[in-house]
């Protein structure tokens, strides 16, 4: 243990980051030891796509997506074994889309499901991925809603959205600009997630209120 508290120590001069978790959590250097390990020695540098944008292999369901500036990124962490909520991941994936679709219609934007494809569409282009997954019931990852991001990083010379080469993607920007909208009325970012909040708590049938900020 002398030999572990030395070795976390000895990491915590070159990583000062490192260190500042260890006076916080002073009991836990052996977990913490192994925590910087995997962060910092396990995990492999992520690959680059040909326009230079990283790649991370990750766990939730779906295909290759984007995630980027522009975009409202909404990753719930819920325990599905309580009430309101449902042990079924099918249902828990359909709530996420029906919050979607409730959101796109307070801006007058129709988003309907696919039969076969998961997510949510405006006539034949995708304007929100959806990718779920859950370990004991406790739910990571969820969707991402396409506000006003750079639609270049969709140019399919790179990336396959969601794996469907057929069909394309979409953006609450580009569909006020086919709607003769000025640029202007395009919510922020901080406007369109007060109204995700809004009906995520209808759909689901809970009351979420603001925490304090994590640092």
């Amino acid at each position: 243990m002398l030999l572990i508290y030395w070795v976390c120590n000895f990491i915590g001069m070159i990583f000062p980051n490192f260190r500042m978790s260890l006076r916080l959590h002073g009991s836990n250097k052996f977990l913490l030891f192994f925590i910087f390990l995997y962060y910092f020695v396990d995990r492999p540098s992520p690959v680059q796509a040909p326009n230079g944008v990283p790649i991370y292999r990750t766990d939730r369901g779906g295909e290759v997506t984007y995630h980027g500036p522009g975009q409202l990124v909404v990753y719930p962490i819920l325990d599905l074994r309580r009430q309101p909520y449902q042990k079924d991941l099918h249902w828990y994936l359909r709530c996420m889309e029906e919050v979607i679709i409730r959101t796109l219609a307070v801006y007058d934007i129709v988003g309907v499901r696919d039969e076969i494809n998961t997510g949510v569409w405006v006539g034949d282009e995708k304007i929100a991925a959806v990718g779920v997954s859950s370990s004991r019931w406790i739910t990571t990852h969820g969707f991402s809603l396409n506000v006003n991001p750079d639609m270049s990083f969709f140019d399919t010379s790179f990336i396959i959205p969601c794996g469907i080469e057929e069909r394309g993607v979409t953006s609450i920007f580009k569909i006020f600009q086919e709607q003769g909208k000025l640029a202007s009325s395009v919510p922020s970012l901080q406007q369109i997630s007060e109204v995700v909040l809004m009906c995520f708590n209808d759909t689901f049938g809970v009351f979420t209120k603001s925490g304090r900020k994590l640092s």
